[in-house]
């Protein structure tokens, strides 16, 4: 865990970051969220893309995260649900990432969303 800015991704100067979002998520969370976030992220001007996490945070597993990021161009991995697929895959790819499933979009949810809001 990067303590300067709660990602598990390598130190940023700031949360500025623009850009498609892969969101990787277990079928609860996607049940759960979906419209939340279609909504939230609409709202907040950003792209984004929901991938389902990976049975196992396998090598295989990982490497399909990192191909999906990068057919994406993403500017981060947000994680729900199991994250340590999500992690490693940002990991390797130097994004930061985030864990979303205890982050509702009020309050401290949308702070953290903003940080990736496309800029005006």
């Amino acid at each position: 865990m990067n303590a300067a800015d709660d990602s598990d991704g390598p130190p940023r100067a700031d949360h500025g970051f623009s850009g498609p979002l892969l969101v990787v998520a277990d079928n609860a969370s996607i049940a759960r969220f979906a419209l939340e976030w279609e909504r939230s992220f609409a709202a907040a001007g950003c792209e984004y893309r929901v991938r389902l996490a990976p049975a196992a945070a396998d090598a295989a597993g990982v490497e399909d995260l990192m191909a999906e990021a990068r057919s994406l161009a993403a500017a981060a991995i947000l994680s729900a649900g199991p994250g340590a697929a999500a992690a490693e895959a940002a990991r390797r790819l130097g994004l930061p990432c985030h864990r979303l499933e205890s982050l509702r979009f009020t309050g401290e949810g949308s702070a953290l969303l903003r940080r990736f809001a496309k800029p005006e």
